[in-house]
């Protein structure tokens, strides 16, 4: 039973972490350039990758250039042959702020 109206009721503490933007959650709210998802379904095709984690839509849509981030996504082409198993967040990260 909620307490009646006139008695002091503290308020709702307010929820640990960052606040979402105004305007919505941060999800979905990064769209990379047209050739950059291109680039990257040419990479799942022949990876098996899935499509581009949110974790790194920032980096390739945001932080890089347009040519910045398919040189990203080609160097990750590269990794990928050579080890298939490489972490994608973690590489293109590490890749984005060698560049930036």
């Amino acid at each position: 039973e909620p307490p009646p109206p006139s008695s002091p009721v503290a308020p709702a503490p307010a929820p640990f972490g960052r606040k979402p933007p105004p305007g919505g959650e941060i999800a979905g709210g990064v769209e990379v350039p047209a050739a950059v998802a291109r680039a990257w379904a040419k990479l799942d095709r022949e990876f098996k990758c899935g499509p581009i984690p949110q974790k790194v839509k920032g980096d390739l849509g945001r932080l890089l250039r347009e040519d910045e981030a398919l040189e990203c996504v080609a160097r990750f082409k590269d990794e990928l042959k050579k080890a298939p198993g490489t972490d994608v967040a973690r590489f293109i990260f590490n890749e984005s702020r060698k560049v930036y």
